[in-house]
């Protein structure tokens, strides 16, 4: 990995929250009824903080200083289907430039140990054509469905235990 790239709590660095929703907004906004950049952008405001869900994590390359990775640790994203289930991460999203270096990978580990501090013994996310990655990084598939929301075809919702 690169070495100029940190992992930051975006309420440390809260100017990055517009490139954050920007990314979210332009890669799932087809797939979220309803959504706005706007309220991408609220979402990203509420989660910057650092104890507490939701909480966002951002990758950031000190030599560009420019975020280049998000995430969001948050309690639901999975709609009336998988509402039971809590908590969640959410908008992980690498910028192209970046991918292959395993920056997705720390973020995800992050979140991960976030919601393990907050004492939960699980957390879900739901894939469509990332199911795989989140396979090889721990996580079990509970079920997949298809849908016309995705790319892939299908929505999987995934699992990983904490403990």
């Amino acid at each position: 990995m690169n070495d100029n790239i940190s992992f930051e709590y975006l309420a440390d660095c809260p100017e990055y929250a517009q490139a954050c929703a920007a990314w979210i907004y332009g890669r799932w906004s087809l797939q979220m009824e309803g959504v706005t950049l706007d309220s991408v952008l609220v979402n990203f405001d509420k989660a910057s903080q650092k104890e507490g869900i939701p909480l966002a994590v951002v990758a950031v390359d000190n030599e560009r200083k420019v975020p280049v990775a998000c995430g969001v640790l948050t309690m639901q994203d999975g709609g009336e289907m998988w509402s039971h289930h809590t908590p969640w991460i959410t908008s992980v999203y690498t910028h192209y430039r970046y991918r292959r270096q395993g920056i997705a990978k720390v973020i995800l580990k992050r979140l991960e140990d976030e919601a393990r501090c907050l004492e939960y013994k699980d957390v879900y996310l739901k894939s469509g054509s990332a199911a795989g990655f989140y396979l090889i990084m721990g996580y079990e598939a509970l079920e997949t469905i298809n849908t016309k929301e995705t790319g892939a075809g299908t929505m999987t919702l995934l699992k990983k235990k904490l403990c």
